[in-house]
């Protein structure tokens, strides 16, 4: 048996071994990768110091030398690179520009094409809109038509409810707030009669629901109209404050007095405030200056006027 015996070592020893061998390993690899690079972009002169590949982005998206010519040809001769690529992306060509002069829009600016072309407002859809009496509508109007869904479909509804007025801001309007058959059936509920484009969209726009309505008047409160209906939903009126103003032994029913209640901050300073003025000759601009603050602005609403009046003669006949 030889007397050379392999050496012994220890579980950390080649632990630590395999440690360095696989550090070098990847140090090997790393000084041989830069290498290569170094190499391959001294081969290149066209390669920039951020980035190891040419990049064309007329090349990419097809910008040649005809499509070009095709835009600066009809009277876009300072288009910049960029815009170059944008109509080129969003498929606005010569025969396109073309299209848009032979029914009215003609050089219009570059953003308008593209704003065009990505809303798909194009010939068929003028046309369209045309035909169904829309004639003068201008370049942001067509647009807005196509971003809020106008079509011949929406329209003919639009018509079907008989109002007075079918102009475009109506039928934007509609749109936008959502006002669908669905939401004209539900006001039904709401008992006010001969409602107009005008009142559907403050119903929607105030948020005027059903349950809001009923709750004013399972409390007492006439709701008699949309326009009541709205001076309670504006001024934030909920049932805690009707009920507050039952806990001043005062009484109305009138959402104007309880508007002018509110708008007062009533409390024990307005009683006190209010039994001291001589009722038959004060004036009630002052007084709301005296209890608002001078900035107050008493506005010409004799609804409003006229419960500021009454609920102030009530408070002084406590």
């Amino acid at each position: 048996m030889s007397d050379l015996t392999m050496p012994k070592f220890t579980k950390l020893e080649i632990i630590n071994a395999l440690r360095y061998l696989v550090i070098g390993v990847a140090a090997f690899l790393l000084l041989n990768s830069i290498a290569k690079v170094s190499a391959h972009e001294k081969s290149n002169h066209d390669y920039n110091a951020h980035y190891s590949f040419k990049y064309d982005p007329f090349e990419i998206h097809g910008v040649t030398e005809d499509y070009i010519n095709s835009i600066r040809s009809r009277g876009y001769e300072q288009v910049s690179d960029e815009q170059l690529l944008a109509l080129k992306i969003h498929g606005v060509s010569g025969e396109f520009i073309d299209q848009m002069e032979s029914i009215g829009f003609s050089q219009l600016e570059i953003d308008e094409l593209l704003a065009f072309k990505i809303h798909n407002v194009n010939q068929v859809f003028i046309e369209q809109m045309r035909n169904l009496g829309f004639e003068s509508l201008g370049k942001d109007e067509l647009v807005a038509f196509r971003i809020h869904n106008i079509n011949s479909e929406y329209i003919h509804w639009f018509r079907s409810l008989n109002f007075d007025s079918y102009e475009g801001n109506h039928l934007l309007a509609f749109s936008i707030h959502g006002i669908d058959q669905e939401f004209i059936e539900t006001t039904k509920e709401l008992s006010f009669h001969e409602l107009d484009a005008d009142d559907l969209l403050a119903i929607r726009i105030h948020n005027i629901t059903t349950p809001f309505v009923n709750a004013m008047r399972q409390m007492g409160v006439e709701v008699n109209s949309l326009d009541d209906a709205l001076i309670l939903k504006i001024f934030a009126i909920d049932e805690d404050f009707i009920n507050r103003i039952g806990a001043f032994n005062l009484s109305t029913n009138d959402p104007g007095e309880i508007v002018a209640l509110h708008i007062l901050k009533l409390d024990r300073r307005l009683i006190e405030q209010v039994k001291s003025l001589d009722i038959d000759n004060y004036d009630l601009e002052l007084f709301l200056k005296n209890r608002l603050g001078r900035d107050y602005q008493l506005h010409n609403e004799s609804r409003l006027i006229k419960s500021f009046n009454s609920v102030i003669r009530k408070i002084h006949n406590l």
